[in-house]
């Protein structure tokens, strides 16, 4: 349980950045170019292979071209040049996240999971025991 809270936090400390940084950085569009492996092929409940990939997206700033990779791995590609938008530091371009409000961290699912699992299995044994 103490895992699972510590990950929990830790999902919303990123997602509290993640907002800090969408007021003070600038927005543009991204377009999809590219991905990198996350995890090899691994068997679905359906015996099919899975693959995920960390998703690569181009942007422009002033004319100079830059990239920045998803912080979440996904099971599916984008079509290529599909758009998504990018957030960068006007002082720094280089620096930047892609726009991800679509989905909650992987950190607060598992914290959640690993909270409530725990905690449904103590609160039953306590009760079962409180009966007998």
């Amino acid at each position: 349980m103490l895992f699972g809270l510590f990950s929990f936090l830790r999902g919303i400390d990123e997602t509290l950045k993640m907002n800090k940084n969408k007021e003070i950085y600038a927005l543009t569009e991204g377009y999809y170019t590219d991905y990198e492996v996350y995890s090899r092929p691994t068997f679905s409940k359906y015996g099919l292979p899975h693959t995920t990939f960390f998703l690569i997206y181009e942007y422009q700033v002033d004319g100079e071209r830059y990239t920045v990779k998803s912080d979440n791995a996904t099971g599916q590609l984008p079509l290529t040049g599909s758009s998504r938008t990018v957030y960068f530091n006007p002082e720094n371009p280089q620096k930047a996240v892609l726009d991800e409000t679509d989905s909650i961290p992987a950190d607060i699912w598992l914290g959640v999971l690993l909270i409530l699992v725990p905690g449904v299995i103590i609160i039953r044994y306590t009760y079962n025991k409180r009966k007998y």
